[in-house]
């Protein structure tokens, strides 16, 4: 089964952070959904990651969405990381984290924003009395975003990261390093699936086909910060334990909760024609985006309302 090219267009700019004509994204529709992510992920290590590294390295934290459109366009454009690292000391941002410190004080923090560990004597020596010696904390900077040690480090934090924008999941907030490196990435198969994973931030995925989450299914995701992706319709009451996020491009779907616990947010992702949510709770939050011109008619049906007070988390977008 093919894939929509309106699919791969979402997980190709997710990933790469940039636009493609169509010609050249069905080159990619032929491949399954983690197949697609990670062939894109492999281009992102060019040509998106050195931009989320010196994100962290320069503000220690990620970056925002339209901040990484932006940075990674000009990035494309000059192949100069240089360039970026330059613009990013000289903002507001940086200036207010290393305003007023010491040239040791500066490198200590370096060490701990870019390499997520306490900087060695020897290094931290070399690298003060490289600022002492003139050098500028844009090079500084970039030496350690683009250091080998950074770089084998971030990578995993990269991928997670990228996965969970082209999937929809991705809050662009906190520094990389949040999440526990990534855990397992699971398909779902036609067949009753009993999956108990990790305690790392595991990604249950549904290749394209429908029916691959089916009530006879049971999902622990056992702790972690843990996601489901899965393409759904019909009746359908699955087991899903500790799953922090259940993600559904979803098309008359009535998904019914009464034997899931430990979810936090239900994503319904460009989904069609009518979707209803049941058994759900007010402290989960329900997010509706679709595409432009698109749009499902959704239900949600809690089970804890109990009075005027009732306040339910709902954010919506696109067409939805």
């Amino acid at each position: 089964m093919m894939l929509p090219i309106e699919v791969v267009a979402l997980h190709y700019h997710g990933i790469l952070r940039s636009v493609s004509e169509d010609y050249y994204l069905t080159g990619y529709s032929d491949l399954q959904m983690i197949a697609l992510d990670t062939r894109l992920l492999s281009q992102a290590y060019y040509r998106t990651d050195p931009v989320v590294r010196l994100y962290q390295g320069c503000f220690g934290r990620v970056p925002d969405s339209d901040g990484l459109d932006f940075c990674v366009a000009v990035y494309k454009n000059t192949y100069s990381i240089e360039t970026l690292a330059n613009a990013f000391s000289a903002s507001d941002e940086f200036q207010e984290q290393y305003a007023g410190l010491s040239n040791a004080d500066i490198v200590t923090k370096m060490y701990e924003n870019i390499l997520n560990r306490q900087g060695d004597d020897a290094g931290i020596a070399f690298w003060t009395k490289f600022l002492d010696d003139g050098g500028t904390p844009a090079a500084l900077v970039m030496s350690f975003s683009e250091s080998p040690e950074f770089v084998e480090l971030a990578r995993p934090y990269n991928d997670l990261f990228l996965r969970s924008a082209a999937n929809g999941a991705q809050d662009y907030e906190g520094s990389l390093f949040e999440p526990d490196i990534s855990g397992e990435v699971l398909a779902l198969t036609r067949a009753a699936n009993t999956i108990l994973e990790t305690e790392r931030d595991d990604f249950f995925y549904s290749n394209l086909e429908r029916g691959t989450l089916q009530s006879s299914d049971i999902l622990d995701g056992n702790g972690g910060w843990d996601t489901l992706w899965t393409i759904a319709s019909h009746t359908i009451a699955p087991t899903i334990l500790d799953i922090e996020v259940l993600q559904f491009w979803a098309s008359r779907l009535d998904f019914d909760a009464a034997n899931v616990t430990g979810v936090k947010e239900i994503w319904s992702v460009n989904s069609s024609d009518n979707v209803t949510f049941s058994n759900i709770s007010l402290e989960t939050h329900i997010s509706l985006t679709s595409l432009p011109g698109e749009s499902a008619v959704t239900t949600l049906r809690y089970t804890d309302t109990d009075g005027d007070d009732d306040t339910a988390q709902i954010t919506v977008s696109g067409g939805a």
